[in-house]
């Protein structure tokens, strides 16, 4: 009887190391079939303009006959991003058999800071996308009315420290303005004035807004005036945003 036990026993054991045998043989055999058989051949970078193919595969660093499965994409869309200021967001993506494929969104509309000579360009999203002569400032709209502390280029905009309750307001209005395709036609964006900001706009006109508000709201109501035909083409002057009731008053500036 005892010795019955014991086969069954030393059976078990046998049994449970075949299983974890056949286990390790099963991994390893997968592991050697993506390794030999799953290499890159094919690497598609989509949406870069700013960037060349080149230089998005460099930062990327994903070269050709790599395994498909075995680079960290999450490091490269890291390396992509910190390498590339004006790239804003990326997505890497498999597709069997040999192919990479990078989608790369790149930052549209900028403001200008100049600021101890030098011209610090800042995406809509609040990234620090350049730093330029002071004389270029003048291909981008202004900020105006604050200082950035310590700016450096791929860095997040920061403001000195009397500006910092601004700086929320700031990079809420500029993602605002560049998810309605608006910061293009920016000429200033001014925070010289603590009770409210002024966006120049267009050419004609001034938005004056609270710090704080809901921007994105702001701005659809300044858009849905526009398209009602009551502000004529040769119109300019302020809509004023500062109401608590939401509503928006226009001040004509034209005669």
């Amino acid at each position: 009887m005892a010795r019955a036990r014991s086969y069954r026993r030393r059976e078990h054991h046998f049994t449970w190391l075949r299983q974890a045998l056949f286990v390790v043989v099963v991994a390893a055999a997968v592991f050697g079939a993506l390794t030999l058989f799953f290499r890159i051949s094919t690497i598609e970078v989509n949406g870069a303009d700013l960037y060349s193919e080149d230089e998005v595969l460099e930062a990327a660093a994903i070269e050709p006959g790599r395994n498909l499965f075995l680079f960290n994409k999450f490091r490269a869309q890291r390396a992509i991003i910190s390498s590339l200021p004006y790239v804003q967001e990326v997505r890497i993506y498999r597709r069997l058999p040999d192919t990479v494929v990078i989608d790369v969104t790149e930052s549209r509309g900028s403001l200008a800071a100049v600021q101890d000579g030098f011209c610090w360009i800042i995406s809509p999203q609040g990234k620090i996308l350049e730093q330029r002569p002071q004389e270029d400032a003048k291909k981008f709209g202004a900020l105006t009315g604050v200082e950035l502390l310590a700016p450096s280029v791929g860095t997040r905009l920061m403001l000195a420290t009397e500006f910092a309750s601004m700086q929320e307001s700031l990079v809420s209005l500029m993602g605002a303005l560049g998810a309605h395709e608006l910061l293009e036609q920016v000429e200033e964006l001014s925070l010289a004035d603590l009770s409210y900001i002024d966006v120049h706009i267009a050419g004609r006109f001034v938005l004056r807004m609270p710090y704080g508000a809901d921007y994105d709201r702001l701005i659809r109501s300044y858009l849905a005036a526009l398209g009602t035909g009551a502000i004529q083409d040769n119109m300019t002057g302020i809509f004023d945003m500062r109401s608590d009731s939401g509503r928006i008053h226009f001040i004509q500036t034209t005669q």
